[in-house]
């Protein structure tokens, strides 16, 4: 990667150079704002919903659930359409601003428009 040998890499240093946005992203039962914030831990709420807005959650999905933020998914996201496990998915992979990013199918369940946006700003998130 970059004409540097991974073998030489530790592995933890790795993992944090790359972000992989499965077709099934894997959520926890917990709040949108946990299974954001999962990827970096001591993100500031702000910088969570910036991750949310440039995946298209914040607008669309958060302001219009009762809790907001602090709505609970359910078990694997049960909650919520795979569009939307989608987007936190992805906005969890913003969030964490990997070198690398992977997205295995990750917008399969969007509309055109949405994977567009989405599209520009993880390049914007990656390029800084």
């Amino acid at each position: 990667i970059d004409d540097q040998n991974i073998r030489n890499v530790q592995q933890k240093s790795l993992r944090n150079a790359i972000g992989v946005v499965p077709q099934d992203t894997v959520l926890f039962n917990n709040t949108i704002l946990y299974n954001i914030r999962y990827s970096r831990p001591t993100a500031s709420d702000g910088e969570v919903i910036e991750a949310a807005q440039c995946a298209g959650l914040h607008d669309s999905i958060v302001n219009a659930m009762p809790q907001g933020y602090d709505t609970r998914v359910g078990e694997r996201g049960v909650r919520l359409s795979g569009g939307e496990k989608q987007r936190v998915g992805i906005a969890r992979t913003i969030l964490k601003a990997p070198a690398i990013v992977l997205l295995d199918e990750a917008t399969s369940a969007l509309d055109t428009s949405t994977e567009r946006h989405i599209q520009v700003c993880v390049c914007f998130s990656i390029l800084g």
